[in-house]
């Protein structure tokens, strides 16, 4: 884009020149790690957005009482080019004990981890 334009009927204004770069069509994906849902003394709902940036892309969330996680989820395939709601459910989990978890994502572009993030069980 050259600059912006806005007129009314009193005058026209230009805006300053700026410059964008586009994404390529394809590349790795682009993940956030959302905040846990239905937790209970032994499960909860895990949460994450996943954009699998144009390739097939597995995806699925480690979790554990620390950020070595330890544990995960079985593995969901995706594609396509738009961001999309990840959940999985998880059990057997001990009650009132902090759990932190994280949505990862791999595909040809290569292998994106969420930021870490907790809840507690009750």
């Amino acid at each position: 884009i050259k600059y912006a334009v806005a007129s009314n009927a009193a005058d026209t204004r230009m805006g300053n020149d700026r410059t964008f770069t586009t994404l390529t069509a394809t590349g790795p994906p682009v993940v956030i790690t959302n905040t846990a849902t239905n937790v209970a003394t032994s499960s909860a709902t895990l949460h994450g957005s996943l954009d699998p940036h144009g390739l097939a892309t597995t995806v699925f969330f480690q979790y554990g009482t620390t950020t070595g996680y330890g544990s995960a989820t079985p593995v969901q395939n995706q594609t396509g080019n738009t961001y999309r709601n990840i959940a999985a459910n998880i059990n057997g989990l001990a009650p009132h004990t902090t759990y932190h978890f994280r949505i990862t994502a791999t595909n040809a572009g290569g292998t994106r981890l969420g930021t870490d993030r907790t809840f507690t069980t009750q």
